[in-house]
């Protein structure tokens, strides 16, 4: 496929001292190869591999063929209503997750900046986001560490290992609008240099649930973006705050929305070429006429000096 996480947190989570560990943890930076998937495990995020020879997908706000990069403005699934700003950044990765015939998986792999540490605590998390034109969602998701670089080319199935981190069994991930967090903690036996994303679980063991897809695609199909690995011990170190700060309803809509938005000061409102159609300031909230805009869907992106999120809005 060329085109197109144990708990829901509704919490926005700023590091401020905590080291990553994953490099290009939100996949912004590129190595570009030309003819570069002729080669085994390659991918065009920089530090990060195409684990068992399936396609992988990389996104970026503009497409660029030589860096296999395709836009998530302009994707031949634009048609059908679908695209999907990144959660942070210009960048994202998809992955076929699960489907009802087979048992594809896509996975993808990074080096860690340093390994794992004996017996100590990790928080472990990442963000994904269903494609709205698939017609299947699914809970396998999960974060599996090694000590060796892990590889199955030429079979694209799924990797007979045991994540350390995954999904809560029968917690579905079926939101379309906005990203949502999957994330947990283990003790690492030391030694861990690699990390693995991707559903590490048989057909057996995932749980499917049919949604409704602007296409008869019935696959399970993720956005993700964000992936993190800090010690349990920096968590003192990080500033949680609960993401009530930004609501904007009714959502869908068929006319005026209100934004609630008391930590930030503008907004801009992009349709589904990326263009902008409005935007302003914000004094803790604001009532938005959208009447006036054709149909379809828009990203909704809040503002302030340190901070900015996104909404995808649908105008019926």
């Amino acid at each position: 496929m060329r085109i197109l996480l144990f708990s829901f947190f509704l919490l926005l989570t700023t590091v401020l001292f905590a080291q990553n560990l994953v490099p290009n943890p939100s996949f912004e930076d590129t190595t570009c190869v030309e003819n570069g998937f002729d080669e085994l495990g390659y991918f065009p995020a920089s530090n990060w591999y195409n684990t068992n020879g399936a396609t992988p997908d990389f996104y970026g706000s503009v497409a660029n063929n030589e860096c296999y990069i395709n836009s998530y403005f302009s994707n031949d699934f634009s048609i059908a209503g679908e695209w999907q700003l990144p959660r942070t950044g210009d960048k994202y990765v998809g992955l076929w997750l699960a489907d009802e015939q087979s048992i594809s998986r896509e996975y993808l792999t990074v080096k860690l900046i340093s390994p794992l540490l004996v017996d100590t605590c990790y928080y472990v998390s990442g963000h994904l986001v269903l494609s709205n034109i698939v017609t299947l969602a699914c809970d396998g998701f999960g974060f599996y560490f090694s000590s060796d670089s892990i590889s199955d080319f030429g079979n694209p199935g799924v990797l007979s290992v045991q994540p350390q981190v995954v999904n809560t069994l029968g917690n579905i991930i079926t939101d379309t609008l906005d990203w949502t967090e999957v994330s947990g903690s283990f003790v690492a036996e030391g030694g861990e240099s690699y990390l693995t994303l991707g559903n590490h679980w048989t057909n057996e063991m995932t749980s499917l649930l049919n949604v409704d897809g602007t296409t008869g695609w019935s696959v399970a199909y993720y956005y993700v973006d964000d992936i993190s690995v800090i010690k349990c011990s920096d968590l003192s170190q990080v500033n949680i705050q609960r993401q009530i700060a930004f609501d904007c309803y009714p959502n869908p809509t068929n006319g005026k929305i209100t934004i609630d938005a008391p930590e930030f000061d503008h907004y801009e409102l992009h349709d589904s070429t990326g263009r902008i159609v409005a935007k302003g300031v914000i004094h803790d909230s604001l009532i938005l006429d959208l009447s006036r805009y054709e149909k379809g869907v828009y990203i909704l992106t809040v503002m302030s000096d340190q901070l900015q999120k996104r909404k995808k809005i649908l105008r019926q």
